[in-house]
């Protein structure tokens, strides 16, 4: 059985060769392989490092050119204006969470939000019906197994 400070030097001069964003891929396919089949003597160590290096360029060079052939599969799909603006309030509610923990402001908030609910009491209450119903109406979706 072999060192593993040999595995390493072998491993490492077997991807030397490659491009260096695949390097470190090869490096740790090179690892996969010896902890797999560990080599018995030098010689396996250095099939195992060298075939690791090729099935890793092999595949790499399948997928570009499979990439070449249709580009549109790669490519990810742009977030739609409604996925965009719930992406951004989603930290501006993060941000107004923050701000209510500061002293006097949830104070001053909740005063907003009982004058809001006083001044039409029926309004208010027809926007906590409609909320509770989209609320239950999501939360059954997701139940039915439904996004």
């Amino acid at each position: 059985m072999l060192a593993e400070s040999e595995l390493h030097d072998i491993a490492h001069r077997a991807v030397a060769r490659v491009s260096t964003y695949l390097r470190d891929d090869a490096y740790q396919e090179a690892w996969l392989r010896f902890l797999r089949y560990p080599p018995p003597n030098r010689l396996y160590a250095w099939r195992a490092a060298n075939s690791a290096r090729d099935d890793l360029c092999r595949q790499e060079r399948q997928f570009q050119q499979v990439k070449k052939l249709a580009p549109g599969l790669f490519d990810l799909p742009q977030p739609s204006a409604v996925e965009q603006l719930r992406y951004w309030r989603r930290f501006q509610s993060k941000r107004r969470r923050e701000r209510l923990l500061i002293p006097g402001v949830r104070e001053a908030h909740n005063a907003q939000r009982r004058a809001y609910y006083r001044k039409n009491l029926e309004r208010a209450r027809a926007a906590t019906r409609k909320r509770v119903r989209l609320h239950r109406q999501k939360a059954q979706r997701i139940m039915s197994g439904g996004c």
